[in-house]
């Protein structure tokens, strides 16, 4: 009898391990499920990432080449020519897509531009203007050691602080009203924003003036262009190169912005060329 009792109890505890056996392996089956669901429910996820990132940049290409379109017809000359802002939509199956252009000419040009331009993109920045003639002369100075280089001796807008005394957060603001690619060495004052133009120093007060004035309609525009005709640092001229701000929102609900340097030239094969492109958190050249 005892020995009965000893074979009905071995039986059991025999019985009891492969039940938590069991259970362990079930336990560690389940986990595994769930980590194979999540995995596939990850990947399924960055594969839905990747394609609304994939149609949310061809969607940005349709709306840089309807602008692109814009700028090749319109009129040179006349009421109907281009000025140096440009906005424009397109809607389409996948999403929508919102493209606001400026003309690089609005920036200064670091590789091109006089003296005082340079000086007023440095005080609108916040340099003294002690402080911002110095820094101007140094790049003066980098430039012609650099004369006759095809590109510049400022490749992007970055390099600014490469110019000698240049302090980074300075640079980091002017980036702001600056540029390397507009290829123009003055400025149309009557279309920069304020904030440069009251910078620029030696401008007289009476062309600040006639400026505000007609831009508030108190001055007519033939007086303007007389005052700006006798100014050295003034161009009607547009640059080749426009800075475009693309917002792009997919019907999935996804949304993407981008800044992008666009080089649009007649006669070209290609409707437009892309000379930057990044998120708008990094400041485009």
């Amino acid at each position: 009898m005892p020995q009965t009792a000893g074979f009905v109890s071995g039986r059991r505890s025999r019985r009891g391990a492969i039940l938590v056996g069991v259970l362990w392996v079930t336990i560690l089956l389940s986990a595994l499920a769930v980590a194979l669901r999540v995995h596939m429910s990850s990947i399924a996820q960055s594969v839905r990432i990747t394609e609304d990132k994939a149609a949310a940049s061809a969607l940005a290409d349709a709306g840089l080449a309807v602008a692109a379109a814009r700028i090749h017809g319109a009129p040179i000359e006349g009421p109907q020519r281009l000025g140096y802002t440009l906005d424009e939509s397109v809607e389409l199956p996948a999403g929508r897509v919102d493209v606001s252009l400026r003309n690089e000419v609005l920036r200064v040009d670091l590789n091109r531009a006089e003296p005082p331009l340079i000086e007023g993109a440095l005080i609108a920045a916040g340099a003294a203007p002690n402080q911002a003639d110095r820094l101007a002369q140094n790049l003066v100075e980098m430039r012609e050691k650099a004369d006759g280089s095809p590109f510049g001796v400022l490749q992007t807008i970055d390099e600014l602080v490469t110019v000698p005394d240049m302090a980074p957060a300075l640079a980091l603001r002017a980036a702001r009203f600056a540029t390397v690619s507009s290829g123009l060495e003055t400025l149309p004052l009557d279309a920069v924003d304020d904030e440069l133009l009251r910078a620029i120093p030696g401008l007289p007060r009476s062309l600040l003036q006639a400026i505000a004035g007609w831009r508030a309609g108190h001055v007519p525009r033939a007086q303007l262009d007389q005052l700006l005709a006798e100014s050295g640092l003034h161009t009607s001229e547009r640059s080749l190169v426009w800075r475009a701000s693309v917002s792009v929102s997919l019907t999935s609900g996804h949304s993407e912005a981008y800044e992008v340097l666009m080089l649009v030239r007649e006669g070209d094969e290609a409707a437009y060329r892309v000379l930057d492109w990044r998120r708008p958190s990094d400041e485009v050249n």
